[in-house]
């Protein structure tokens, strides 16, 4: 249990940049969404001030990313016919993709971080002398080129 929380926690740990730019793309489309829906929905007479000013807007938006948006866009549309448009839009793009992306990046961390440990070599039976001679393949010997300067050039690119 310990271990399988470890790795949970190094992944986390890992994917902190990734979320980074995903949550400044979520602030990114918020912000967008507040101006348009403030601008176009700002001087509707609704049952709240749900659009009058930009940071009453951003809570409306957070309110419906939570999925509580259905009341307000049907108010809404019994003055505009067109006002499910950008509630719909908003509510695919931070509802589905969104949050989607971030559970992708979550999960994808949690994958190389098993892979990883996979492709680790077990360096106890490295120290304690326990390799086997199967797991030791012989080097291949190679001969050096003879010919012209290019050809040594290269080979001893090649060794190092």
């Amino acid at each position: 249990r310990v271990k399988v929380m470890k790795n949970l926690i190094t992944a986390l740990f890992d994917i902190m940049p990734r979320l980074g730019a995903v949550t400044a793309l979520l602030a990114l489309i918020f912000y967008i969404y507040a101006v348009l829906c403030t601008n176009l929905f700002g001087e509707l007479e609704l049952s709240g001030d749900y659009f009058v000013r930009l940071d009453k807007t951003l809570m409306t938006l957070f309110e419906m990313m939570t999925m509580s948006w259905a009341r307000l866009a049907r108010e809404c549309m019994d003055q505009i016919w067109w006002a499910w448009l950008p509630f719909v839009t908003f509510i695919m793009i931070t509802g589905f993709m969104v949050f989607n992306l971030i559970i992708a990046i979550v999960c994808d961390a949690v994958s190389a971080l098993e892979h990883k440990e996979d492709l680790q070599p077990d360096v106890r039976g490295i120290f304690s002398g326990e390799s086997s001679d199967a797991d030791v393949q012989p080097e291949k010997e190679q001969i050096p080129p003879s010919g012209d300067d290019d050809d040594a050039l290269i080979y001893g690119l090649e060794r190092r």
